[in-house]
């Protein structure tokens, strides 16, 4: 029952709001201080609301390569009580603090030269993640379990990020 924990290199703070049990972990950003007119670091937060330890029950098959660009599309009901929306704003979020542009694009498909990320949201028979090509994925969702998927691709791109900063 710890509040602070490391899961796979990402370091993560659980808090209580309310009834609400989220999972906090942060990005360091550059951003422009308008006051001083100086560049200033600061963490940028992000909030899960699965515990990341309990995240590897949703298979990723595959290794998570990310791109400049990103093509995120659904095809499916993922209204789900609103965890659709906040599971696809937080990926677009997280990308875009990453520097990764994101657009929604229904004629897209698979990129098989890597130039971009194409994420596939769909219903499935079992919440997973799997790679279809260099930079392409495959979301399945089952029974709403879409904050599931997003946030399994999210874990996995804070531990990419971490591995990145550390080279």
């Amino acid at each position: 029952s710890t509040k602070h924990f490391e899961y796979e290199g990402v370091d993560f703070e659980k808090l209580k709001e309310g009834n609400l049990i989220l999972y906090r972990t942060y990005i360091p950003v550059k951003y422009m201080d308008k006051t001083t007119g100086r560049v200033t670091d600061a963490d940028y937060n992000f909030y899960l609301r699965n515990d990341p330890r309990e995240l590897e029950n949703v298979n990723f098959y595959g290794e998570l390569a990310m791109a400049k660009n990103a093509v995120i599309n659904e095809s499916g009901n993922f209204n789900c009580g609103g965890d659709g929306i906040i599971g696809v704003a937080n990926l677009v979020k997280l990308y875009g603090i990453l520097g990764i542009s994101t657009i929604k694009d229904e004629n897209a498909t698979c990129d098989f030269q890597g130039r971009y990320m194409f994420i596939q949201i769909q219903e499935g028979n079992e919440t997973n993640i799997k790679q279809t090509g260099q930079s392409c994925y495959e979301l399945n969702v089952k029974d709403c379990e879409i904050l599931k998927a997003t946030e399994r691709l999210m874990l996995e791109t804070f531990i990419r990020y971490n591995e990145l900063q550390s080279q």
